[in-house]
């Protein structure tokens, strides 16, 4: 991995892509993103951005909100992946140090300075810009006569359908191409009253392109049923041809296939393709399609062939490399390669190996550079052009419409929706570079460093009431969430400690609360009586989870690839443990972290402490989990989790294959020792899968409330968080639907707290008997269910009482931040109840936003943390 950046995913499967357009230059990445929270409809406010990163290191340089952007812009309804103009990536070009892009959806041409964002220019002449291209110095853009904006679509009351008025009632605007200067902005020629062609139905279809492409001397359109050539210098219309014959037909999602078109302009030729119309439900690799090859010069037909289509709702790709025109044969699951000049087929490489699976192509098109065919059937398919040898890459992938993006020796990927492989696949915006050399390990002895408390003890600090504290994250091995401990059923403040940054989780135990300042690297002890600091320590990386408290110890893994061990009574190194493989540094969110970084919480287990270090098991060479001698920080055991980079997989819906893993905490049952669905350590449960353990299928520090991710306990107890002891879970839900749907209405959200009972009752038990071993399982049966108003960010089981942190659920009036409740930044609010009923004990509002899981119970007190440096405690009123 190059580097990493958020967001972690884009927002919703059933809404458009969260990223519209990408694009390099100069070492810069530029994006149109929206980083509104995940899972929200998508009436509730958006938060688009254009955005400038490092191209190598991901740091983000600049960004400028854009408010004329998404559905409200161009669309009239908010649901849908497809809904958006077929051409919006074009709004965005950079060249050199300068980016061009349309800021607003009716916006004029604007160039900004690569390097600050700053606007160069505004071009006068171009408002309502829809399509930019460069060539030679000089932008050539499509615009429109009068603002855009799809059409209203009233349903019909007596059939329930949308019901859109004739497009003759309501006819698209026309648009013009023009050239403009790039460097003065002068308007050298404007032509031409064109429509152009809508891939799209509906309200949609007022939304139209030209697919404007440029080579030579020569501009050339698509208008209707006619490509139109135009001179670069003086705009003059050189020639006009039909396209080919194709009745009107469209599909599923208001997809208008007859006008899903490319125009890809050579010396040689200029190339339309199209997708040809078919009378029945056909599956998308089945559909066909027709190119035809015009000459530049004179429009003339050179020739016309069949071909297949590549994608899934996408128009259909043509690739120029090597002298050849690249096509599909989706029958025979072949790239075809065909003379410019005469349509011959000249090579043929076989793309079965990437396209024979179930389920569907990914929802964007392909890709190609000079050396590879890069496929997205199931995440990024890499076809050598010289060799026709492909690699596959199921861990991967790009967002729908867009996908990813190849350049700079790296490829982009971009946050996606998906959650076939989810426990597998790599989230958020990021770089991955060209697998390297192998990582050389170094002898174990050769990786610890020894501190100054190395060796020492003192009895004093040893944990002296183990069962009224809460010495890890999440208080046990299990991540149980649950402690005996008990707290009153009335809670006040009682003190705030002021530390700096976001916090992580407390842990507390002999008198001490521990926590970790994640971007600040520290990692602090304050007094559990009083919030008086007692000691700091700053190490190597930031700390994501706080340490374990064990014995006199306190240990941590660190981002920076190293494990600590320091002495809690002082907060002196014991000692530390390189668990990465070598120091090699990645930029992630903004920050270097080792290329195989170790979460804060160490588990530890019958005495022993357990890490794991790396990203994923196919990045980087995998991950490597440790077993230490926490005393002396000596390996006692390890355990390499590395996948074939080639991997062939299956349609992909069965989660619990082994797939790969990506990393994640690690968890223990006494026995065994796991991470996610796999067990790394110690004696297996024979469950398989989950098992009966608690897992979060994107990974327990994910805090997006994604829609489609979720905590799950006994392999069926499912909630956006849980809490459990032996007998019973407790779950704050808030989606109806894992799958495609599943929203929540900001400010009205419907979070509903329930208390479910794990052990099957004996009306279930005997049905169990009754059946086939392994035929049914008994479903899990709420004991309680109740509506709460917050938020839940963390949750903690004390006895009979279940304490929920949260925030208020409310869009702020402020249209600069309506997502500010959501961020933290109008407080918290702290409820308990009982876990007899789920009635209210106590309810109370605080300062500062509660973090992830951000709440210990100890020594009859609540202790949270939040993301702007506060440890509050809570105890008897």
């Amino acid at each position: 991995m190059q580097w990493q950046a958020a967001p972690l995913w884009s927002r919703h499967h059933n809404l458009m892509p969260s990223i519209s357009a990408m694009v390099s230059s100069g070492g810069r990445v530029f994006y149109i993103v929206d980083d509104a929270p995940p899972g929200m409809t998508g009436d509730s406010p958006d938060r688009w951005a254009l955005v400038a990163r490092d191209a190598f290191n991901g740091i983000e340089l600049w960004r400028r909100p854009i408010d004329d952007w998404g559905w409200r812009a161009w669309s009239w309804r908010w649901e849908g992946r497809f809904n958006q103009p077929n051409q919006i990536a074009k709004r965005l070009v950079a060249i050199g140090d300068t980016v061009y892009a349309t800021l607003g959806f009716n916006a004029p041409l604007t160039a900004l300075d690569a390097a600050t964002g700053k606007v160069l220019k505004t071009y006068d002449g171009t408002q309502f810009t829809d399509e930019i291209l460069y060539q030679h110095g000089v932008l050539i853009l499509s615009v429109n006569h009068a603002a855009q904006r799809a059409a209203k679509v009233p349903v019909n009351p007596a059939t329930g359908r949308e019901a859109p008025e004739p497009l003759e009632a309501d006819p698209p605007v026309t648009k013009s191409v023009t050239a403009v200067n790039a460097k003065t902005g002068k308007v050298l020629w404007k032509t031409g009253r064109f429509v152009g062609n809508s891939t799209k139905t509906s309200g949609l279809e007022r939304v139209t392109h030209l697919l404007l492409a440029a080579g030579g001397s020569r501009a050339y359109l698509l208008d209707r049923t006619d490509v139109v050539a135009l001179d670069l210098k003086s705009g003059k219309k050189l020639w006009q041809a039909p396209r080919p014959e194709s009745k009107r037909y469209t599909s599923r999602y208001h997809h208008l296939m007859s006008d899903m078109c490319t125009l890809v302009a050579t010396d040689t030729a200029i190339l339309l393709c199209q997708l040809e119309p078919i009378q029945k439900r056909i599956g998308w690799r089945a559909i066909k399609a027709r190119m035809r090859a015009y000459d530049p010069k004179t429009g003339d037909e050179l020739w016309t062939r069949k071909c297949g289509n590549w994608g899934h709702f996408c128009v259909p790709d043509v690739f120029v490399t090597g002298g050849l025109a690249w096509v599909h044969d989706s029958k025979e699951m072949a790239a075809v390669g065909l003379d410019l000049a005469s349509g011959a087929e000249k090579r043929r490489i076989s793309t079965e190996r990437a396209f024979d699976n179930g389920h569907h192509h990914r929802c964007h098109r392909n890709k190609a550079t000079d050396r590879y065919l890069l496929t997205s059937f199931r995440g990024f398919e890499f076809t050598d052009w010289a060799t026709g040898k492909t690699d596959l890459n199921h861990w991967v992938r790009g967002t729908c419409r867009l996908g990813g993006m190849p350049c700079n020796g790296l490829l982009y990927a971009t946050p996606h929706p998906c959650d076939c492989y989810i426990t597998v696949m790599v989230k958020g915006l990021v770089a991955l570079a060209p697998v390297g050399e192998t990582a050389r390990e170094t002898a174990s002895g050769a990786r610890l460093e020894r501190g100054p408390a190395y060796g020492s003890r003192n009895p004093q600090s040893a944990i002296r009431n183990p069962q009224s504290s809460w010495p890890t994250y999440r208080h046990d091995a299990a991540r149980s969430g649950g402690t005996n401990a008990t707290v009153p059923a009335r809670l006040a403040l009682r003190w705030t400690g002021k530390l700096k940054g976001r916090l992580s989780a407390p842990v507390v135990a002999d008198g001490k609360a521990v926590v970790a300042s994640v971007d600040t690297h520290g990692v602090h002890a304050l007094d559990a009586k009083t919030g008086r600091t007692l000691w700091s320590y700053t190490a190597g990386g930031q700390v994501d989870t706080p340490p374990t408290l064990y014995k006199h110890l306190a240990l941590f893994g660190c981002s920076d690839g190293w494990v600590y061990c320091l002495r809690a009574a002082d907060g002196k190194l014991a000692w530390r443990f390189r668990a990465a493989p070598q120091d090699r540094l990645v930029g992630a969110f903004s920050r270097l972290q080792s290329a195989w970084p170790v979460h804060g919480s160490v588990l530890v287990q019958n005495g022993r402490a357990y890490v794991a270090a790396g990203r994923s098991s196919f990045l980087d060479g995998g991950i490597v989990a440790w077993c230490l001698d926490p005393a002396t920080g000596a390996v006692l055991h390890t355990a390499p989790l590395a996948s074939e980079q080639n991997m062939t997989v299956d349609q992909g819906r069965l989660r619990q294959r082994d797939y790969g893993i990506s990393a994640d905490l690690l968890t223990g049952d006494g026995k065994g020792v796991y991470m996610r669905h796999r067990r790394l350590f110690g004696k297996d449960d024979g469950k398989g899968g989950w098992g009966g353990r608690l897992a979060a299928t994107a990974g327990m520090t994910d805090d997006s409330w994604f829609n489609r991710m979720y905590w799950i306990l006994d392999g069926k107890l499912q909630g956006e968080t849980l809490v459990h002891d032996k007998d019973a879970v407790y779950a704050v839900r808030t989606y109806k639907e894992r799958g495609h749907g599943g929203f929540v209405q900001a400010g009205k959200a419907k979070y509903i707290l329930a208390a479910a009972g794990r052990k099957p009752s004996p009306r279930d038990l005997a049905k169990v008997a009754k059946r086939r071993a392994g035929t049914w399982s008994p479903p899990a049966r709420d004991k309680w269910t109740r509506p709460i108003s917050p938020r839940v960010r963390g949750m903690a089981l004390a006895g009979k009482t279940l304490v929920c942190t949260g925030t208020p659920d409310m869009l702020d009036p402020n249209p600069k931040e309506p997502w500010a409740a959501y961020e933290g930044k109008r407080g918290g609010v702290l409820l308990a109840v009982s876990t007899a009923d789920g009635k209210t004990l106590t309810e109370l509002t605080f300062d500062g936003g509660p973090i992830q899981d951000g709440i210990a119970v100890a020594n009859g007190c609540v202790y949270v943390t939040t993301n702007d440096g506060r440890v509050l405690c809570f105890g008897a009123k």
